[in-house]
C-alpha cells in the first residue's frame, strides 16, 4: 500500500498582479526559508508585464502545489486572497505579497507562537520598509508610536479582545499582511476577508480574527514592506473611501467588545479630525460628507452632537476667513 503524503503545514499563498520586476526575489525569498514544512499558491491577476513567464518558471519547483492565473482582472486584493486560500491545504496561511520580500527565519519564527498557543490565532513581525531598489528606509515601528512608543520593541501574546478594543479600533497596527502567519480554521471561522472593501480589508480581517482569537508578536523585523508609486494611495476618493471603511471597522469593534471610554474618545476624535481636515481642502463630494456625518450617528449620539458643533464651527471660521 501506498503512503499518502502529508500535507504541508503551511500553505503560502503569493497573489500577484504587475509586480514582474520584485516577484523573483519575493518568490525565491520564500523558498529559501529555514523552516521548509509549506506548499505555493502563485496567483496572477491578469498582470499586463512580465509576470506570467516569471511564475511559471517558478511554477516547476515542486514546493509549488498551485498556479493561478485570471484571463480577467478581478479588481480586488481581497478577492485574490480569498481565491488563493480556497486552495490552501495547510493549518496555517502566509500571505506573501508579491512586492515585498523575507528574512530567511520568518516562518520558523512566526509558526512557533501558534504551535506552542492553540489560542493565537494570528502571529505577525515588525517590519522594515524599503523602497523599490532594496533600500531600507525605516522599521514599521514608526506606525504604531502614536499609540505606544515601548510596546512593539519587545515581543508578546495578547488577548484579540483586548488588542481590539485598546489598539485595532484606533489604526490597523499589522500594516502589512506579508508579516502575518495566520490559523486557517480562524479565517474559514470569519468567513475570509471582506469582498466588499476596496483599500481596509486587511484590517477588517484581522478584527474579525481578534474578536475570536489571541495574537502574536515578533519584534525582530523579519520583513521587508515594499512601498513605491505602484502603492500610493493618496487620491481624493481613495482617502474618503479609506475614512468611511474605518468607520465600518470601528463599528464593528464597538458592536463585539468593550472599549475604554478614554479610547473611544481618542477613536472618534481621530477620525473627527480626518473629516474636517479633508472638508478644509475641499478633499470630500457632498456625498461623501454626508456619509460621515451618517457614520458619526450610528456611533454614538454623543459624538454626533459633538461633531455637529465642532462642524458648524470649523465651517463659520472658514467663511469668516473667505469674505474677510
Amino acid at each position: 500500500m501506498i503512503a499518502k503524503k502529508r500535507v504541508p503545514l503551511v500553505s503560502v499563498i503569493i497573489p500577484n498582479y504587475n509586480h514582474a520586476r520584485f516577484l523573483e526575489r519575493r518568490i525565491q525569498s520564500v523558498l529559501d526559508q529555514t523552516y521548509q514544512d509549506f506548499e505555493i499558491i502563485l496567483l496572477d491577476d491578469a498582470s499586463p508585464d512580465e509576470s506570467i513567464e516569471i511564475l511559471s518558471r517558478f511554477a516547476q519547483d515542486p514546493r509549488v502545489y498551485k498556479t493561478i492565473f485570471n484571463e480577467v482582472n478581478s479588481g480586488s486584493t481581497f478577492k485574490q486572497w480569498n481565491k488563493g486560500i480556497s486552495q490552501a491545504r495547510g493549518e496555517y496561511i502566509w500571505l506573501a505579497e508579491s512586492d515585498d520580500y523575507t528574512d530567511k527565519n520568518l516562518l520558523k519564527s512566526l509558526v512557533q507562537p501558534l504551535d506552542r498557543h492553540p489560542n493565537v490565532g494570528v502571529s505577525y513581525c515588525q517590519s522594515w520598509k524599503v523602497d523599490e531598489y532594496d533600500r531600507i528606509c525605516s522599521s514599521m515601528q514608526d506606525w504604531t508610536d502614536d499609540l505606544d512608543k515601548e510596546r512593539w520593541s519587545k515581543d508578546f501574546i495578547n488577548s484579540g479582545l483586548d488588542e481590539c478594543s485598546r489598539y485595532l479600533i484606533q489604526k490597523c497596527i499589522i500594516p502589512n499582511a506579508s508579516a502575518v502567519v495566520f490559523r486557517h480554521s480562524i479565517y474559514k471561522k470569519v468567513g475570509g476577508a471582506d469582498e466588499s472593501f476596496r483599500l481596509s480589508g486587511d484590517w477588517m480581517l484581522w478584527t474579525k480574527m481578534l474578536l475570536v482569537s489571541d495574537i502574536a508578536f515578533t519584534a525582530e523585523p523579519l520583513n521587508f514592506f515594499r512601498t513605491h508609486s505602484n502603492t500610493v494611495r493618496g487620491s481624493c476618493a481613495k482617502s474618503a473611501l479609506a475614512l468611511q471603511e474605518a468607520f465600518v471597522i470601528v463599528r464593528h469593534i464597538l458592536q463585539n467588545v468593550r472599549v475604554p471610554q478614554q479610547i473611544q474618545e481618542d477613536t472618534f476624535d481621530g477620525l473627527m479630525n480626518r473629516w474636517l481636515a479633508g472638508i478644509a481642502d475641499y478633499r470630500w463630494s457632498s456625498s461623501t460628507n454626508l456619509n460621515v456625518y451618517r457614520h458619526f450617528g450610528e456611533l454614538d449620539q454623543q459624538i454626533h452632537r459633538r461633531i455637529t458643533h465642532r462642524l458648524i464651527k470649523s465651517l463659520s471660521k472658514s467663511f469668516r476667513s473667505k469674505v474677510g
